[in-house]
């Protein structure tokens, strides 16, 4: 057989995948990237093409031992050096050696690029837009006709994932969501209990994310159908501040990434100012946060003196291994920057907020604490809307009472977020929840993974805003903040 082999070349790897054809689990599929430059700086060197199964030097073959990879010390990040060989029948990458270097895979990562095929590893934000002609089941076979190189190996960007039942559960970063089968080493979790994996989104296109390896396979000898397999999950951990210099980032990527702590107070003394509609408003900022991988605690109907002591002990707490905060309160707001607990009495703001500064919660010292209140902050509505918080202003809202201007955080590394500009009421559906709430949760959903929360905060106010050039129910949210960095939910 005449061989035709190019000159060696580098390679990261980038995964280790279990060979599907053995059920014991001893050999292994290794996938690699190219590398080329100075690999001594990471400002000198790419990663290019697409990821390709590392062929090893014992009869040609793309299955390993995983004795022979002990032997070789073949790990993710490890560089080798392969020679690229072409015959009739075969074109493969095979192992000629490791060079004694690995690669932090935070800044392998970061070479790629979206669909780029140019002079860097490509990526891509989908199937669909790796390959548009697929049709893909739920049980991930891709029902076409078999016309690519076997295997055909794509990196895909996610927005999150999780394992279950020997299978990875993903959404791509163009929102489609597949279950493959998982034949990653590095995150083979338990086959009973879901398991969601941290992973990280991508800011923009220059920014490092998460991805999944998959791989298109022939699924069976006619070539009628291709099966889509999880070899690898390649997930970040770096701090994005480094990939911008000059915009500072704040670190997101512990899992979960903080507590996110909800008081949720519906019922009061007087029956009048039961907050109907209210657990809409927690339902949503549930599920979204769980979505964004916070510890979620919720609690209601608090007196005023059990909000104090909710504050002080989760503060209280040991905050180390996160890397944010959130509280939420939704309540009737009361003058000189209160809110109301269940049985009519008041609590400072500043009071809740100074349990979490530094001296007093040393575990989010240098880490985003944010702050969500959903009330009214003054009496003052626009000329068409009854002043009178107990007469609903417009069919089908009622005001949260007021809270008065002149809140702000008096420590770094604070944000805070109204419902409503100071002096004006905020509104509340009793059949759907309350506006500035339920906008919030949209905009956070659908953009969190491209823009930092004080963009966010700036089209939730814009949404809102523009609801009252419809209704005279006009009301305005408002955020300040010490942030000294950007951060990305």
């Amino acid at each position: 057989m005449s061989l035709a082999c190019s000159p060696v070349g580098n390679a990261v790897v980038i995964a280790l995948a279990q060979f599907q054809g053995n059920n014991e689990g001893n050999s292994t599929v290794v996938y690699c990237l190219e590398v080329v430059g100075n690999l001594e700086n990471e400002k000198e060197f790419h990663v290019i093409r697409q990821p390709f199964p590392l062929y090893n030097q014992v009869g040609n073959v793309v299955v390993w031992s995983n004795n022979q990879l002990r032997n070789e010390v073949v790990a993710r990040g490890t560089v080798i050096s392969f020679q690229r060989i072409q015959s009739a029948s075969l074109l493969c990458e095979a192992y000629r050696g490791n060079v004694g270097k690995v690669l932090d895979m935070n800044m392998v990562l970061s070479k790629l690029q979206f669909g780029h095929q140019g002079y860097n590893g490509v990526a891509y934000r989908g199937i669909r837009e790796a390959r548009p002609d697929v049709v893909v089941t739920d049980r991930g076979i891709i029902t076409q006709q078999y016309n690519w190189p076997n295997p055909c190996i794509i990196l895909i960007g996610v927005q999150d994932a999780k394992t279950l039942d020997g299978r990875v559960i993903f959404k791509t970063i163009q929102g489609e969501v597949y279950s493959l089968k998982n034949n990653c080493r590095n995150y083979m979790q338990s086959t009973i209990d879901e398991v969601t994996l941290p992973v990280q989104v991508p800011r923009s296109l220059n920014d490092v994310g998460s991805f999944v390896l998959v791989s298109l396979q022939m699924a069976n000898m006619s070539g009628q159908y291709l099966q889509a397999v999880c070899e690898g999950i390649l997930i970040s951990s770096a701090n994005l501040s480094t990939q911008t210099p000059g915009l500072q980032t704040y670190e997101m990527s512990s899992n979960p990434r903080g507590l996110c702590f909800i008081i949720n107070n519906l019922i009061f003394q007087h029956e009048a100012d039961n907050r109907h509609g209210a657990e809409f408003d927690k339902a949503a900022l549930k599920a979204l946060f769980k979505e964004l991988f916070f510890a979620v605690r919720v609690i209601k109907n608090l007196t005023a003196n059990e909000m104090r002591q909710v504050a002080i002990d989760v503060a209280g707490e040991d905050h180390s291994a996160f890397d944010a905060f959130v509280f939420i309160i939704m309540s009737h707001g009361g003058d000189h920057d209160q809110i109301y607990g269940v049985d009519g009495r008041p609590v400072k703001i500043e009071e809740l907020m100074s349990e979490f500064i530094a001296t007093k919660c040393p575990t989010l010292q240098n880490k985003p604490k944010l702050f969500i209140f959903q009330s009214c902050r003054g009496s003052s509505t626009e000329s068409m809307v009854p002043t009178n918080c107990h007469i609903d202003p417009v069919p089908g809202f009622s005001a949260d009472s007021t809270l008065a201007r002149g809140t702000c955080p008096q420590e770094a590394d604070f944000l805070l977020a109204f419902a409503a500009a100071p002096g004006y009421y905020s509104y509340r559906n009793p059949k759907s929840g309350s506006l500035f709430i339920q906008v919030l949760v949209n905009v956070i959903r659908t953009h969190h993974h491209d823009s930092h929360l004080s963009e966010l905060l700036q089209e939730v106010t814009r949404q809102v805003a523009e609801r009252g050039t419809t209704t005279p129910a006009v009301q305005v949210p408002a955020h300040s903040n010490t942030l000294r960095a950007k951060l990305y939910l």
